[in-house]
């Protein structure tokens, strides 16, 4: 509870203070350089958009298919939908999760723990390809920021490389089963960085996104500053929950000044970029619920 307690507090406190800067930014300023970016840019940036989830989709059905047949437009329903709730229910960051093992359960029978490691080791490679992305992209980025934050986000997954088969000779019972999707000898190492591979890559799709956005409001920078600001941004609102709502606005649009980009635009670029993503997660995450209600009752 008190967790929960504390996450709503660190969203509230983010999006106050991204309404803060906003407003201590000079909204007029802001909103003159939204209203004054150019609208083909703008659209162009959907389809990386549209690209990520697809991707997203090949990675989780990959995992899920270990197991068993798994249809990639059921996956792809709950994905979507699984976003959808991670948006809309603040600090519950598990509802999502819980919606795919549910679904994914639904659809091949499987028992709950196996349902649920799925949807966790669906979310744990994520995590660990947003810090391949960020690693890779801030060593090629340069400078000594970026140089100590690459080594240190590509050590991370290394290391856990390196414990996961220790970790699991100490699971047991229903947490073995739970943990076997990402820890088990079924996820070879081989198998596992394609994975983790495909979920860099989904994640480096929120950058091309993103640096569209930019663009569309003509501000130009180096691309791969702007690919390790995002990784670090977007995986930062994954680990504080609510689909990071707030936290990941209010790192970026700080990140985004760090590396040069003045603040009015830099707030802008970002508040239009997440806004676009907003959109698409409520529009196609909300159709896949209702897709999804309909396919159960039938």
């Amino acid at each position: 509870m008190w967790l929960r307690v504390g996450k709503i507090v660190l969203i509230a406190a983010c999006v106050a203070a991204v309404v803060w800067l906003v407003i201590s930014l000079d909204p007029r300023t802001v909103f003159a350089a939204a209203r004054d970016a150019d609208a083909g840019l703008l659209a162009l940036s959907l389809l990386p958009l549209a690209a990520r989830f697809l991707i997203w989709t090949f990675k989780a059905t990959r995992v899920a298919r270990r197991y068993g047949q798994v249809r990639s437009r059921t996956v792809l329903r709950l994905i979507l939908a699984g976003a959808f709730i991670n948006l809309v229910t603040p600090a519950v960051k598990i509802g999502g999760g819980l919606y795919r093992a549910a679904g994914i359960r639904r659809e091949t029978g499987w028992e709950f723990p196996l349902a649920w490691g799925w949807a966790l080791a669906d979310q744990a490679t994520n995590i660990l390809g947003g810090l391949t992305l960020f690693g890779i992209a801030a060593l090629a980025a340069g400078g000594p920021p970026f140089l100590w934050g690459g080594t240190g986000a590509l050590m991370l997954v290394a290391l856990f490389f390196l414990l996961r088969r220790w970790a699991w000779q100490l699971t047991r019972g229903r947490t073995r089963i739970v943990l076997e999707p990402v820890l088990g000898p079924e996820s070879r190492n081989g198998e596992l960085a394609m994975d983790i591979g495909l979920a860099a890559l989904s994640w480096s799709m929120l950058c091309v996104a993103c640096s569209l956005v930019f663009q569309a409001l003509g501000i130009g920078g180096s691309f791969l500053e702007m690919a390790a600001v995002l990784a670090v941004g977007t995986t930062a609102g994954v680990l504080a929950g609510a689909g990071g709502l707030g936290v990941t606005e209010f790192a970026l649009i700080g990140l985004f000044t760090q590396v040069g980009i003045d603040p009015a635009s830099a707030a802008a670029g970002t508040l239009l970029h997440r806004g676009i993503l907003y959109a698409v997660i409520i529009i196609a995450g909300g159709s896949a619920i209702l897709a999804n209600r309909r396919i159960s009752s039938c």
